[in-house]
């Protein structure tokens, strides 16, 4: 048996029989620090352009983790990047840290740029009504509920094909927001159901803001594991960036982007 940390292999098994063998048990700790902490010194950014990948994750929820590494925003999302290598039963991810980037010697935009186009190929992406899903993936039927039906018709699930982990990661591909604006070209709310997919809605479609935040934050509570949860925030498309952004009320974006102008002055 072996544990994984920070993308390496902890054979417990082992420390376990040195154990036996008489070894203490701080000895066998500071060994496993040792390993979990040790260089990957064999990385080369040749070697492992192929691998990188995005990870997506909460920007608010995980500051602390986000001071180590590079990453991309969007609103109160973000991507991380990592290293993803497989074999028949088991997959290996090791976070790129800032440290880990310059040891590589890329550029973080380039980093961006990689990622993007591994995943991609890895986890296309899956754009359907939440009234398929429900039905294909989970076998359940849409509520009898005539008012419950027409809302779950008008809400779609984006994520990675085959439901894919990590499939909200397709909202980092440009292409995909693009092809959203051309859907709703009055405009689209996110919902962050999770790291593994999101909802979108049109802006047309009759439910206030706060109803929707309110809807992803009892989800969120409910029924999305804590390790597994993308944001409380919901957001919006911005055609100007061509971005995500969060959602906010008329008067709080203006005061915002009257904030962002003085900076720039």
């Amino acid at each position: 048996a072996a544990l994984s940390a920070r993308g390496k292999r902890i054979p417990i098994s082992e420390l376990y029989l040195r154990h036996e063998g008489g070894e203490p048990i701080s000895r066998l700790a500071d060994a496993a620090a040792k390993e979990i902490l040790k260089p990957a010194a064999d990385l080369t950014w040749e070697k492992v352009k192929s691998k990188v990948q995005i990870r997506p994750m909460g920007y608010k929820m995980n500051q602390d983790f986000l001071r180590a590494v590079p990453y991309k925003r969007m609103g109160d999302l973000c991507a991380v990047y990592q290293i993803v290598e497989r074999d028949q039963s088991y997959e290996k991810r090791i976070t790129i840290t800032t440290e880990l980037m310059e040891s590589l010697g890329v550029a973080k935009g380039e980093l961006h740029d990689v990622a993007v186009t591994n995943t991609r190929e890895s986890k296309p992406v899956s754009f359907k009504p939440m009234e398929e899903v429900l039905r294909d993936e989970f076998g359940m039927e849409i509520p009898e509920n005539p008012e419950e039906q027409k809302y779950i018709i008008q809400l779609n699930i984006l994520g990675a094909q085959g439901m894919a982990p990590y499939g909200a990661c397709v909202v980092f591909y440009p292409e995909v927001l693009e092809m959203l604006e051309k859907k709703y070209p009055e405009g689209y709310f996110i919902l962050p159901s999770s790291v593994h997919e999101t909802i979108v809605v049109s802006k047309n479609v009759p439910r206030a803001r706060t109803e929707l935040e309110e809807m992803i934050c009892a989800v969120n509570a409910a029924e999305v594991q804590p390790e597994e949860r993308l944001s409380d925030k919901l957001h919006e498309y911005n055609p100007q960036t061509k971005e995500l952004e969060e959602s906010l009320p008329s008067r709080s974006r203006k005061e915002t982007e009257r904030e962002m102008d003085t900076r720039k002055r």
